[in-house]
């Protein structure tokens, strides 16, 4: 009896009707909106949340690149400038029922929908011997994107209250229509450029649906078993085309095929897992298993081209620890997958401006991150500290991959050999008193990357140093006024071909609470120090370059907030992405 009423106290813990309401705007014409309500009881659950946000950001940067041929050098100097945002929509209606005190049945809706509109000038200089020319190209674009899921669960309790069995399904469609409109001017007529406007359209559909199954059996106190089942299916339309506009405002498609093409992309993905966990005193074991089987096909319509990617991959996990909660050991090891996107998959064109073109890979593998770790935590005075030691190999890494032929360069997508990683992370976070809270994270790394693979036999073996860091600090200078503080630090690194500048990015927010607490305003301030600029240089055989790019991040925001009642949100939508970042992937960026 005392079991049962502790499950029915536990139901109705936020029982009655709760809300939640956010608002803010920011210097750059951002604005959101933000509401949230819910009603529950004994037999169910039944919320709705809306949302609207409206944001403009700019960016700016510039490219030097020299290309030698012949004893030639054709030099290359841009500067970019543009802005882009635009409205978004977001409803979210679902309930849950509670038929008994051993079943649980979701089911949620969410829908979003956004207009997004953008202008970009490129300025161009080339130069080649004594020759110069100067000309402008101007690109303004429109995003109209939808999207709406469908999420069905159910959660099972047996009467053994070690046993528990939950199920998710999900659907999702969509579509994002695009379209651009380029007009390319020069300071001299003789130059030939056509001032009518070309546009460029890009027509996606997205299909997904997910299943999913997991078992919990708890054996006593010290014995836990569970096993899962999940299939996931995916099918891409994306339909690229590019229309000379002529002043009669009649629209011709190009029968380039580099500048218009139709792609196709279908991916059915199989997997199973089990693992089991042991706890004797103050030792502790996991270990673990999963299957996953994938079949990729893609096919390149207007050249009847088709690609088929089959692969089979098993990921093993095991953690042991050792001592009290206070003071303990882990040791740790298990293996990921990070697939290709659909973005790199497609062998297609795309024309970035005009002397860049990326396309994707078909053949493209996924990459294999095998992962060890030992680590050392401590518990005392209010403080934890903890080291960890860290290996890592990433197998077949996907990395962006660039060639020039004198006149444009092409950037697409390769598998190189292999890269090691292994470093030092430590971690600080506790109490200092009188409401001050700090959490610092500091990352020491070392980068071993083989890429000979993908540089046409060149021998490539490089290696990289360097760390980042971040900081949290809070500090309750009121019993209603919190001050926080975060930063992030990243020096700089080498990556294949190329290198990148360092990073660094700082935020500092203040929060006064009124109304016992149910109202709150928010002061923030982003990029305190205007150092959101990321620079790079990549180099091959014929070709050196240098870059930088700087994006709207120096902002300043005032917010508000306001609740009644406790709020609850148990839907379990973000089960469709579970996966985890992993900060030894910090640099691994796409590079125009």
């Amino acid at each position: 009896m005392a079991g049962i009423i502790n499950i029915i106290l536990k139901e109705n813990k936020f029982a009655g009707l709760n809300g939640n309401f956010n608002a803010g705007v920011s210097t750059n014409n951002v604005y959101h909106t933000f509401r949230q309500i819910n009603f529950r009881n004994e037999k169910g659950n039944l919320f709705l949340n809306s949302a609207i946000r409206n944001d403009i950001r700019s960016g700016r940067g510039d490219n030097h690149r020299e290309t030698y041929f012949n004893d030639v050098t054709m030099i290359l100097d841009q500067k970019f400038s543009g802005e882009q945002g635009g409205r978004n929509y977001l409803i979210k209606f679902g309930l849950e029922l509670y038929p008994n005190l051993n079943n649980t049945i979701g089911l949620t809706f969410f829908y979003s929908n956004g207009d997004r509109v953008g202008d970009r000038m490129i300025e161009t200089e080339e130069t080649v011997i004594d020759t110069m020319i100067h000309y402008y190209r101007i690109t303004d674009a429109n995003n109209d994107h939808t999207n709406l899921d469908m999420i069905l669960t159910y959660d099972r309790k047996f009467n053994n209250p070690n046993q528990k069995l939950s199920a998710f399904a999900n659907y999702s469609t969509g579509t994002d229509n695009r379209m651009n409109s380029v007009i390319t001017m020069a300071d001299s007529a003789e130059l030939g450029f056509d001032a009518n406007p070309e546009k460029t359209t890009t027509d996606n559909e997205k299909n997904e649906f997910n299943l999913q199954m997991d078992y919990i059996h708890h054996f006593g106190k010290d014995f836990k078993l569970e096993m899962g089942y999940k299939e996931t299916g995916r099918a891409y339309d994306n339909q690229f085309s590019t229309y000379d506009i002529f002043q009669d405002g009649l629209d011709i498609k190009t029968a380039d095929s580099l500048a218009s093409n139709h792609f196709l992309l279908d991916e059915n993905i199989c997997a199973a897992y089990t693992q089991f966990s042991l706890q004797k005193g103050i030792f502790g074991l996991q270990m673990g298993l999963r299957g996953e089987t994938v079949i990729t096909v893609s096919e390149l319509v207007d050249t009847g081209e088709k690609f088929k990617n089959p692969y089979t991959s098993f990921f093993p996990n095991a953690i042991l620890t050792i001592g009290p909660p206070v003071l303990q050991m882990q040791a740790s090891y298990s293996r990921r997958i990070q697939k290709p996107s659909y973005r790199q998959l497609n062998p297609a064109f795309y024309e970035l401006n005009q002397t860049s073109i990326r396309k994707g890979n078909p053949f493209l593998k996924p990459e294999y991150i095998d992962v060890a770790e030992l680590g050392f935590s401590r518990f005392n005075n209010g403080f934890t500290t903890s080291m960890t030691a860290y290996y890592r190999r990433i197998t077949d890494l996907i990395s962006s991959h660039k060639t020039n032929d004198g006149n444009v360069t092409t950037i697409s997508y390769e598998n190189y050999d292999q890269q090691q990683n292994y470093g030092l992370e430590f971690i600080l976070s506790g109490s200092l008193g009188k409401g001050f809270s700090l959490t610092v994270s500091e990352n020491l790394f070392s980068d071993i990357v083989d890429a000979s693979g993908a540089f046409d036999n060149e021998d490539y073996n490089e290696t990289s140093t360097g760390f980042f860091g971040r900081l949290s600090a809070n500090w309750n200078i009121a019993p209603s006024t919190v001050l926080m503080l975060t930063g992030f630090y990243r020096s700089p690194r080498d990556i294949p071909n190329g290198s990148l500048t360092s990073m660094s990015f700082s935020s500092l927010t203040i929060k006064k609470k009124f109304m016992d607490n149910q109202l709150a305003i928010l002061l923030k301030l982003n990029d305190v120090f205007n150092t959101m600029i990321f620079g790079f240089t990549t180099e091959g055989g014929n070709y050196f370059q240098e870059s930088y790019r700087a994006f709207d991040s120096q902002i300043a925001s005032i917010s508000l907030e306001y609740h009644f009642g406790e709020m609850t949100d148990r839907s379990r939508y973000d089960r469709k992405s579970n996966g985890r970042k992993d900060d030894s992937m910090i640099g691994k960026v796409e590079i125009e």
